[in-house]
């Protein structure tokens, strides 16, 4: 691995986002030994490809700096940080280089420009590092618009926009503390 951000496992299965690699690795069982080679690959064709979006320009099925990643109900979900996105399986994949099933923060899934090329709204993002779901709430780090975007109803998988901003006076804002360091801010 080169630079991991991201670890999920439930006990039996391991998730990791090897984020300098562009990469998801799945172990499906628990590795009984060190240096147990992973099952699936997520954001390459094979084990052996390297660089962003697959290195062939895939970016329906590639990353660039994959960070944060969980296991969400039944749902994979990758914070595929500089595609500006968050990618979401129906399942954790048994095969490699599958095509997420969802797509957050990107009008589709070959689309990867910050904030779907304009201003910063409720349903796009810029660098989303991080996620957590907490009393139901799916929260994002928007790292790059400076906020924390939540959708009360859990993941988004209609494409609504969220409903809670964090950080910012209004959707379109993307100011460093919001204009000036407070308590919102």
């Amino acid at each position: 691995m080169y630079s991991p951000r991201g670890v999920w496992t439930d006990g039996r299965t391991v998730v990791a986002a090897d984020s300098g690699n562009h990469r998801i690795l799945i172990w499906h069982t628990f590795p009984d030994h060190d240096g147990a080679p992973a099952d699936v690959v997520l954001g390459h064709a094979d084990f052996t490809s390297e660089g962003p979006a697959a290195g062939v320009g895939d970016t329906a099925r590639g990353m660039y700096l994959p960070t944060g990643v969980a296991v969400i109900g039944r749902h994979l979900v990758v914070a595929d940080a500089w595609h500006h996105r968050v990618l979401v399986w129906d399942g954790i994949p048994q095969t490699d280089f599958a095509a997420p099933d969802h797509v957050i923060g990107q009008k589709d899934l070959t689309s990867v420009e910050p904030n779907r090329g304009g201003a910063p709204d409720l349903d796009t993002l810029y660098w989303p590092f991080g996620f957590a779901v907490v009393a139901g709430v799916f929260w994002v780090a928007d790292t790059g618009n400076r906020r924390v975007l939540g959708w009360r109803a859990g993941l988004p998988l209609d494409g609504r926009p969220a409903d809670v901003l964090l950080g910012q006076a209004d959707a379109s804002a993307r100011e460093d503390n919001s204009g000036e360091l407070g308590d919102a801010t």
